[in-house]
């Protein structure tokens, strides 16, 4: 477990690179900008969500945490599918408008921010 706050950190900061190049995209999109046609804006958010995923289960196993016997990470991994879909749908190209794009952008933000607190704050047997 000597390696634990190395995962931790790599961790937190997937999550800021994550935050950064979902904002960064979903601005673009909002702005009418084709952010597709940057090849490293298709890639890169790929591998960091993966890394991502990869070190928070590393965590979770290590710490022996169970969605079951700890509630808040499973609405934390609830609220991930919805932020995924949400994400997908605010980047979506047409037939969603601008608003709808805008209103799928928020949510995604919003569980985001949900997710964030879950973790710091590890309400019901954290």
């Amino acid at each position: 477990m000597t390696a634990y706050p190395l995962i931790k950190h790599a961790h937190l900061l997937f999550v800021g690179v994550s935050l950064l190049l979902f904002s960064y995209r979903a601005l673009m999109s909002l702005a009418g900008k084709d952010w597709r046609r940057f090849r490293w804006l298709r890639l890169v958010p790929h591998i960091n969500d993966t890394l991502l995923l990869l070190c928070g289960l590393t965590l979770a196993y290590w710490l022996r945490l169970s969605p079951m016997a700890h509630p808040w990470l499973g609405i934390k991994l609830l609220l991930l599918l919805g932020y995924i879909l949400a994400g997908k749908w605010a980047l979506s190209p047409n037939p969603f408008g601008f608003y709808r794009r805008l209103s799928f952008a928020l949510l995604a933000w919003f569980q985001f921010a949900a997710m964030v607190w879950l973790a710091v704050n590890k309400p019901w047997g954290g």
